[in-house]
């Protein structure tokens, strides 16, 4: 059952860490964590801010770890979505997300994670993103979808130099007269 309902006085993240540093010493208490992570990422709006931890991406980083360990692909998916729905996503949780995709022969959903990754950040953020797609995508098509490749390395190449040359035009505007 889930306990988003009652009163919390305790903090959750030191609960949860130390549940975990116990799981992974002594392998049990299985059955107690994904209730209580469960309940501490459910979102209700009538919180204090405080106890809003359905935002916590270090929450979420646990409870993707949990089901990446313990659950199926379809579980961890649902939790990496939800990560990005409520957009608290980082770089390498895209990442590390299609890379589960790509390790389950799901690889053009996982090009699609990377597709929303370089949507939502931006230089210089954006960089690992573009990189990793981009030798992915190079590695696992080669010469079979080269007008793709070309279209991706092409937006890359503008999302990453557009940034890159207003970088150069700041510096330049602040310190031409001494350059």
């Amino acid at each position: 059952t889930c306990c988003a309902n009652k009163k919390v006085t305790f903090h959750w993240y030191k609960v949860l860490k130390s549940k975990w540093i116990y799981i992974q010493h002594h392998g049990i208490f299985l059955k107690f964590i994904f209730p209580l992570v469960f309940c501490a990422v459910a979102a209700d709006g009538n919180e204090p801010v405080q106890m809003k931890l359905y935002k916590s991406l270090r929450l979420w980083a646990f409870y993707v770890d949990l089901e990446e360990g313990l659950g199926t692909l379809e579980s961890t998916r649902a939790v990496y979505e939800r990560i990005l729905d409520l957009k608290i996503a980082t770089p390498q949780v895209i990442i590390n997300y299609a890379l589960l995709l790509e390790e389950n022969k799901y690889f053009e959903d996982a090009f699609k994670v990377y597709e929303r990754g370089v949507k939502i950040f931006k230089y210089p953020h954006v960089k690992d993103i573009w990189v990793t797609y981009l030798t992915k995508f190079v590695k696992r098509y080669g010469k079979t979808k080269l007008e793709r490749a070309r279209e991706l390395f092409q937006h890359a190449v503008e999302t990453v130099c557009s940034s890159l040359i207003l970088l150069i035009i700041k510096l330049l505007s602040l310190y031409a007269p001494s350059l």
